[in-house]
């Protein structure tokens, strides 16, 4: 991915649902997320979701932390789907990649997503997001932008995470704290 990328169609290795539609591909964002529509824009700049009005949002999507970021100065974005049916995941992970103009301020950020076979629940675990000065968004939003779950205090805000997860449910979305093991 270069800066202000989206990339895709790939493979999910299996149909995926996400807001009640079906999906076998999926598209990188190189500023955080993965989406499931092709036309996607390109856009750094973090607003709140949701969104329906804006042309520059991306949308049907998961929001690992969509903000500034450049995988072309560094780190690697990788994907694959391991298990097999119909326990199949689809991981894509963000490894060390910097934020945009700022390789040296900040440490680079690693985050994934995975996404399950059948429940079609989806994780989003952040193990370093470093505290920077980009706005950013971590949560899912519809294809239309008239709905989204965000984690409450990271709509366009500026926050980090260390060693954290959040799960969504296709009824719901829980918290889940990795060092504990339990669900909060």
């Amino acid at each position: 991915l270069s800066d202000d990328d989206v990339q895709g169609p790939f493979s999910i290795g299996f149909t995926f649902q996400f807001y009640g539609n079906n999906y076998t591909d999926f598209y990188v964002g190189s500023n955080g997320w993965i989406g499931f529509s092709s036309g996607q824009p390109t856009s750094y700049f973090a607003d709140t979701i949701p969104n329906s009005t804006s042309t520059v949002m991306p949308r049907n999507c998961i929001m690992l932390s969509w903000e500034d970021l450049n995988p072309s100065t560094g780190g690697q974005v990788l994907y694959q789907t391991i298990g097999n049916a119909p326990n199949r995941k689809m991981v894509l992970t963000f490894d060390n990649v910097p934020y945009f103009g700022s390789t040296t301020i900040a440490r680079p950020i690693t985050f994934q997503v995975v996404l399950y076979e059948e429940s079609n629940v989806i994780d989003n675990h952040i193990m370093d997001k470093p505290l920077h000065t980009n706005l950013s968004v971590q949560g899912i939003h519809n294809l239309l932008g008239t709905s989204a779950t965000v984690v409450p205090g990271r709509n366009a805000t500026i926050w980090s995470a260390n060693q954290e997860s959040v799960r969504y449910f296709p009824s719901g979305v829980s918290w889940y704290d990795v060092n504990s093991g339990q669900m909060i």
